[in-house]
């Protein structure tokens, strides 16, 4: 079995887009804490794709944030899990051609002979789910149980993508990562687990947890998850089994651990 710990492939999915940027936080940026939770829920979604959690209050938010160790998969052939935070890519929501999917994270999967693959990553899709943009190969040293940092935001027509390891000190800041969409929307901001296709790897025997998920509108008022309107997703199969849960949002919602099966 061969462990690769870069981006050596395109990245696979079956969401949709979204867009947005704002100042780029430092790469040790750590927002304020965040607004107690006081939001309403909305119940829980059944998706074949994807278990995580979702704020839908439209325009309300233009960051997006969240910390995760990323986690060893077993080499099961063709399975994969995509663990990324971002905008849009709930397309019940979406109201405008403008809504355009955004999303950052990491990619972990293993081909037909039992190779492992991680991939850092960021992509922008408009609504028919057409990549307009995407970036897998800007970092070659993630490895399962590196800390990493995720922050996608808009400003000034501008969507911005930035990443820290907090393993090796390194983020991307310095560079350019972003993409230009004067008339973006924000529809819903997403914290997600997904499958790109292939079967869902078991990552409980390592376990994950999404820490610091947080969004604002300004970068100054920082907000968990349950702060406002928000759904959960559960993965299921096309008879309604259960793929993976979404976990439940804690410490002011600002965290959750999704499980497998």
């Amino acid at each position: 079995m061969l462990i690769q710990y870069h981006s050596i492939r395109k990245v696979c999915d079956a969401l949709q887009v979204c867009d947005r940027p704002v100042p780029t936080p430092t790469p040790t940026h750590v927002p304020p804490t965040a607004t107690p939770s006081g939001g309403h829920y909305e119940g829980n979604r059944n998706s074949s794709i994807w278990t995580g959690w979702e704020a839908v209050d439209w325009h309300a938010y233009s960051f997006v944030t969240a910390n995760w160790v990323a986690p060893s998969i077993p080499a099961r052939d063709y399975s994969d899990m995509n663990t990324w935070i971002g905008f849009n890519g709930d397309s019940n929501e979406l109201r405008s051609s403008a809504g355009y999917f955004v999303r950052a994270g990491i990619d972990a999967s293993v081909d037909d002979v039992g190779d492992v693959y991680y991939d850092v990553y960021w992509e922008v899709k408009n609504t028919s789910g057409a990549i307009l943009a995407q970036n897998d190969s800007f970092y070659s040293d993630i490895a399962p149980g590196q800390k990493v940092n995720f922050t996608v935001w808009y400003n000034n027509g501008t969507l911005h993508f930035d990443f820290y390891d907090t393993i090796t000190a390194w983020g991307n800041s310095g560079t350019s990562h972003t993409y230009y969409a004067p008339n973006w929307q924000e529809y819903t901001t997403d914290w997600i687990v997904s499958g790109e296709g292939r079967y869902l790897a078991d990552w409980n025997s390592a376990g994950l947890t999404l820490t610091n998920c947080r969004a604002s509108l300004d970068n100054v008022n920082w907000y968990g998850i349950n702060a406002k309107s928000y759904y959960s997703d559960t993965m299921v199969t096309s008879g309604g089994v259960a793929l993976a849960n979404p976990g439940t949002p804690v410490s002011g919602g600002t965290q959750f651990s999704p499980s497998w099966g």
